[in-house]
């Protein structure tokens, strides 16, 4: 959301069809998705994703995090492996240990964490398993195969699906229930605008042969349920006429 230009932002921000979440991902990203959120009474998820410690290196991550706690998000995320930014091995040494350092200040807080895993995704599925996460994971823009998906079963997952079509994300779709899936754009980088969801909603609809109507309404439910945002926001999301029972 941080990441749309002013007046884009701000028509996204006034629609009551889709409620946003807004993801943090570096310091800057973080600092504007928190001002997003709190003005506009949003849920927020604060971190550094692996190709900031590629650009930036980790001599910065402790502030970071410290910046992130302070914070309180929702979840922590982006965090995770991106092997398109890191070619080296010790580009990818630098991504795995912030990411390990971010899932403990997720355990400390008592958080989910939002994964990013870009061309990775037997490593990705390594480091949470020997990392033991004590927590919930979302895979975000989910684009690993159903036996990554299977491997992650200890831990609660949501495998969040976005508008690219695939033949793994339909594969995911065949096998998991719905209580396993989220839907996103990633906007404006994977989709212009996050009124685009609604084409992922139709497409699990139909794989699923269900009501486009049960599948907003269980991802959803879904979503707020790993975030914990009746919690903190009360019911807000039936502000942009989304219920369930």
């Amino acid at each position: 959301m941080q990441d749309f230009k002013k007046e884009e932002q701000e028509r996204i921000l006034k629609q009551r069809e889709v409620m946003p979440v807004i993801v943090g991902y570096n310091k800057e990203a973080n600092e504007k998705a928190y001002e997003i959120a709190k003005e506009h009474r949003l849920p927020y998820v604060l971190g550094i994703a692996p190709q900031t410690i590629v650009e930036e290196g980790l001599d910065k991550l402790e502030m970071w995090k410290e910046e992130i706690s302070e914070a309180k998000p929702f979840a922590i995320g982006e965090i995770g492996l991106d092997y398109k930014w890191g070619k080296t091995e010790e580009q990818r040494k630098a991504e795995r240990q912030a990411f390990e350092e971010q899932m403990e200040l997720a355990e400390k807080l008592r958080l989910p964490i939002v994964i990013h895993c870009r061309q990775c995704c037997d490593e990705v599925v390594e480091v949470i398993k020997e990392f033991a996460f004590k927590g919930r994971v979302m895979m975000h823009s989910f684009s690993c195969k159903v036996k990554h998906a299977h491997a992650l079963l200890d831990f609660n997952p949501l495998f969040s699906l976005n508008t690219w079509k695939s033949k793994e994300k339909k594969a995911l779709i065949k096998a998991f229930p719905i209580e396993y899936l989220a839907v996103e754009t990633d906007s404006p980088y994977i989709a212009r605008t996050p009124l685009a969801v609604k084409s992922v909603i139709e497409e699990i609809a139909e794989l699923k042969a269900m009501p486009k109507e049960d599948v907003e309404a269980r991802t959803a439910e879904n979503v707020a349920t790993f975030l914990g945002i009746e919690k903190r926001l009360g019911r807000v999301w039936e502000e942009y006429g989304i219920k369930w029972e």
